[in-house]
């Protein structure tokens, strides 16, 4: 029934017609394929996403093709808009990308060389997009998600048995990234695997700037090392992994390991503070005193202390 009420949408509003699946779904959208007569598109629901927040997305995408980042733009309605609402839901249309989206998990990787040219790729998208100003376009920033957390402080110390020790650390790794404020720009923020497309060795695409925000570079290139070296539920993180992504970022730009691992702590940290405070607080029953986890906070602590 949904499946029909998307075909019905899409049609009226794009005059786009076809067979249409689920392709992935995931914490932030669903992702549908639409084979048509003269192409493939894709087709996003946003679960949590406003339309202020989807059309910006919009925005900085349109932006980004000016700078020859290799991403796939939303598609005009109609109506004269970029989104659309099925159910209250944004919804975007785009024309599928060449190649296929990357599978990486404990028991799959992609060789070597492509995951060397997804950190050049990164890398490149970095350079392309520093003279851009989004600043005003975006309201969130690369603190957000912790300023977030950090207003359930009070439910935090009273229901959480490791709250005192985790906003101790929320409070260095902010005092450290508030000393690094130069160099801010437009940065992905969520740039894993099952955002990058290939085709064969090369990289063919970008997906998903919905977390794109305000910030600096190194918070991203921390955050997409981690993901490209260390998937969630692996044992142990892979070295040779993290070492090809590293030295394929740096085929563009040079980056000061010495506090490469400041930068992992706090890229973990933000991103489990978006789980906590989405999934865990709020749902937190009277009486219960919870320890907190994720995988990105494990992950967080153990690159903090990783020597590279």
């Amino acid at each position: 029934m949904y499946l029909q009420i998307i075909q019905n949408v899409i049609k009226l509003e794009y005059d786009i017609e076809g067979d249409i699946s689920l392709y992935r779904e995931s914490d932030d959208n669903l992702l549908y394929t639409l084979k048509s007569a003269d192409g493939d598109y894709a087709v996003r629901i946003s679960k949590h996403a406003s339309l202020p927040e989807v059309r910006t997305e919009g925005e900085i995408i349109a932006l980004l093709q000016q700078c020859n980042v290799p991403c796939a733009s939303f598609l005009m309605s109609k109506s004269g808009s970029r989104v659309v609402l099925i159910e209250s839901k944004s919804v975007v249309v785009m024309k599928w990308l060449s190649g296929t989206v990357i599978t990486l998990d404990k028991n799959t990787w992609p060789s070597l060389e492509i995951i060397a040219n997804a950190g050049e790729e990164l890398a490149m998208f970095h350079k392309a997009v520093q003279m851009l100003n989004v600043e005003e376009l975006r309201e969130r920033d690369m603190f957000t998600e912790i300023v977030k957390f950090l207003s359930y402080e009070e439910m935090i110390l009273k229901k959480t048995k490791n709250g005192i020790e985790i906003l101790d650390q929320l409070k260095k790794v902010v005092s450290f990234a508030q000393q690094h404020t130069n160099h801010y720009q437009l940065i992905h923020n969520d740039y894993r695997p099952s955002n990058v497309m290939n085709k064969g060795s090369n990289i063919t695409g970008i997906l998903d700037f919905d977390w794109a925000c305000y910030g600096h570079p190194m918070k991203d290139f921390a955050l997409s090392l981690m993901e490209w070296s260390y998937p969630d539920g692996a044992d142990d993180v892979n070295h040779d992994a993290f070492h090809s992504f590293l030295n394929g970022y740096e085929r563009i730009i040079s980056i000061d390991r010495k506090i490469l691992n400041d930068w992992m702590l706090f890229a973990g940290l933000s991103d489990a503070c978006t789980y906590w405070s989405n999934n865990v607080l709020p749902v937190m029953k009277l009486g219960e005193c919870v320890e907190l986890k994720s995988f990105m906070y494990k992950k967080g602590l153990f690159f903090h202390n990783y020597k590279i």
